[in-house]
């Protein structure tokens, strides 16, 4: 879930006042003094940025009426008075940041965003949605539309999803490419995967992003072809490296993003990361990575699902346990973190506790072939055979490439035959 700035006002006016200044410079010959201004204006412009994601009214109160005294001071002891001088270079990019800040269409929209934003980061989904309907209803805003969309994915509720990702898909070119990436995500939720298939070759082609890779190894993983999906997971894993050491050294990302879509994007990265080690049977690297976006972002429920499925790969189930129970007090409302109790609760020989939860996953997304599975292995556990098959055979109508379902199911039916 990636957040795309939009061109704006401020955008624009900025702009224009250094192309006319340039312009100006050259023509009265004052190259230092453009230097000047191309200084000054890199200042205004941080700091703006500063004030943009913190306090917006402290810096239209304050700073900028601090910036036009001192211009004002200067212009005062400048006796050499000139159209391009040093003392009113300052101005034009003063007032098209005022103008800017005070002007641009989207900016109650971006304070929603904002809101909506750091409400995601504590993995409070309904009330971010709720922010998100408030904003559309007021006006079409592509960025609004692609946060609901990614959050109504985290509900499972890929139908109404994918209806906004299509209208995306004809309308954003700014965000194409994460639409994309999120269409491909909701049709592997539907289990639509020739249509996935073709939709994440047609991507790779044009931009061979991590995101795509992954995906790809996870379509080629659910029709049976593991070892083909390796390939695609270790590809993503060497392009995550290089991406996410580039997000991490960018100070720009840092000054330009508010806290919280930076938190949001830096524990995206590291948890998909996670992901990847821990597809690959490395599940220590997995939990180092699924840590550090605990760090950053103590209030990610996904991080702590992810995190407890790491340590019941390595046996600690009790901090597995801890894990995914901090994870539904952050958020109930996810199929994969109750799926993720159930499977540490059968590790635990418990399977008729397990079954209570993924009957809760169920209830979020019965289209999870991954819970069907689990459960047909804890009915068989509890010798459950009749139940057993009819979860196999639901993962079988969801998904008739997987094989381990296949197998399970014949299991059963031996079973059956010899007692």
């Amino acid at each position: 879930m990636l957040i795309i700035k939009s061109i704006n006002s401020f955008d624009i006016i900025a702009v224009l006042g250094i192309i006319i200044l340039a312009a100006l410079s050259i023509i009265f010959n004052q190259f230092l003094l453009f230097f000047v201004f191309m200084v000054l204006a890199w200042i205004v412009a941080v700091t703006f940025m500063y004030f943009y994601k913190t306090n917006q009214k402290l810096y239209l109160c304050i700073v900028v009426p601090l910036f036009f005294l001192a211009s004002a001071f200067f212009y005062l002891i400048d006796l050499r008075y000139q159209l391009v001088n040093s003392a009113t270079l300052i101005f034009p990019i003063l007032g098209g940041l005022l103008i800017g800040v005070v002007f641009t269409d989207d900016m109650e929209r971006l304070e929603l965003l904002k809101e909506s934003a750091s409400l995601m980061e504590m993995s409070k989904f309904n009330e971010s949605l709720f922010i998100l309907d408030k904003s559309l209803e007021s006006r079409t805003d592509y960025r609004v539309m692609y946060l609901k969309a990614s959050i109504l994915g985290v509900f499972g509720r890929y139908e109404e999803t994918l209806e906004l990702v299509n209208q995306l898909e004809k309308k954003s070119k700014a965000l194409k490419i994460h639409t994309l990436n999120l269409k491909s995500v909701v049709l592997l939720g539907l289990k639509r995967f020739e249509e996935a298939e073709v939709l994440i070759k047609n991507i790779l082609k044009k931009n061979s992003n991590e995101h795509a890779l992954v995906y790809k190894g996870i379509l080629l993983s659910k029709m049976g072809r593991k070892q083909e999906s390796i390939k695609y997971y270790e590809d993503a894993l060497e392009l995550m490296d290089k991406n996410l050491l580039k997000f991490r050294k960018s100070k720009i990302k840092r000054i330009r993003l508010p806290e919280s879509l930076w938190k949001i994007e830096i524990t995206e990265l590291l948890n998909q990361k996670g992901y990847l080690f821990y597809m690959l049977g490395q599940y220590d690297s997995a939990l180092e990575y699924f840590n550090e976006s605990l760090k950053i972002n103590p209030n990610g429920y996904l991080s702590w699902a992810n995190k407890a499925y790491a340590l019941a790969k390595l046996g600690q189930y009790d901090e597995a346990l801890d894990s995914v129970n901090k994870s539904l007090e952050l958020f109930s409302g996810s199929a994969y973190t109750w799926g993720c109790k159930g499977y540490i609760l059968c590790n635990l020989k418990k399977p008729e506790e397990a079954l209570e939860y993924y009957d809760k996953a169920i209830g979020i997304d019965p289209l999870d072939e991954e819970i069907y599975y689990r459960k047909g292995k804890a009915h068989q556990e509890l010798e459950q055979y009749e139940d057993a098959l009819s979860c196999y055979n639901r993962v079988l109508k969801l998904n008739t490439y997987c094989e381990r379902a296949k197998i399970a199911k014949k299991e059963v039916k031996r079973t059956r035959k010899i007692l």
